[in-house]
């Protein structure tokens, strides 16, 4: 989600209108344009792992700082990351380049090597068309079921994702329980007594032709650091103002959380 206009966005009366005036997220059309997009482009990732990153954003930054952080933190030598909702994976390859960029082995803090398995959760349809056409990319694409999540996470990412998620609350708490470290990113923090709920409309190339829609819900910033601080310790909290959301003739700039359980 780069940043969106209000013609984007139509407000809703509840979740369940949102839910229901939308397309939703495994619409064929969707899928089809997605899975073609992504098997194009395979070629070009694996072998940007061996080269400079050609972009640089407030997004990349903040997932980078809380890796290092991360990474200097544990004594592990297997790590499980779980990218929920995290598309094609494309956070697998910012940290792959950035390895690479600094010229070393990923190691610990006792300095031993990291193995890394890294498992992105998505829709059950684009999650299966992944898997089968991911070729030789080293990421697991899974369906974005509770009952797919491994019992230990030692990083969970959440990317441009609760605010798409019919129980958000539910969600992060059962994620955060089993998580060391859960990295909230682009998160849409508005001022408002309560969340809102919208049906969102993209026309963006990124998701092809289909013209899709799902809904989307505001978070209202007090209520959602109130839910946030009774169960998590927040290490780091950001703003990224290369991506914004309009609400009520603001454009708020998305939000990135870099959590740690209580």
């Amino acid at each position: 989600m780069s940043s969106l206009h209000q013609k984007e966005l139509e407000a809703m009366e509840s979740w369940a209108s949102a839910i229901k005036n939308s397309k939703g997220y495994e619409a064929l059309e969707l899928v089809k344009d997605l899975t073609q997009q992504f098997e194009k482009s395979l070629r070009s990732r694996l072998h940007s792992y061996n080269s400079y990153p050609l972009e640089q954003s407030v997004r990349r930054a903040h997932l980078i700082d809380a890796w290092t952080y991360f990474i200097a933190q544990t004594s592990k030598k297997e790590i499980t990351v779980c990218d929920v909702g995290g598309g094609n994976g494309y956070m697998f390859d910012w940290i792959s380049q950035h390895q690479r960029l600094d010229n070393k082995k990923m190691l610990n803090k006792v300095g031993e090597p990291i193995q890394v398995s890294w498992n992105v959760y998505e829709s059950e349809a684009i999650a299966n068309a992944y898997q089968n056409s991911k070729g030789n990319l080293p990421i697991n694409f899974i369906a974005n079921l509770e009952s797919n999540y491994p019992s230990r996470i030692d990083f969970a990412l959440l990317s441009c994702f609760i605010q798409y998620v019919d129980n958000w609350e539910d969600s992060l708490s059962s994620i955060g329980a089993k998580s060391d470290y859960l990295l909230l990113m682009r998160v849409p923090l508005v001022e408002s007594n309560n969340h809102r709920e919208f049906v969102q409309h993209l026309f963006s190339e990124v998701y092809g032709k289909s013209k899709a829609s799902w809904p989307i819900r505001l978070f209202s910033e007090n209520e959602f650091m109130r839910f946030i601080s009774e169960r998590f310790k927040v290490l780091y909290s950001g703003y990224d103002n290369e991506e914004t959301i309009p609400f009520e003739g603001t454009d708020y700039p998305l939000r990135t959380l870099f959590l740690k359980k209580k």
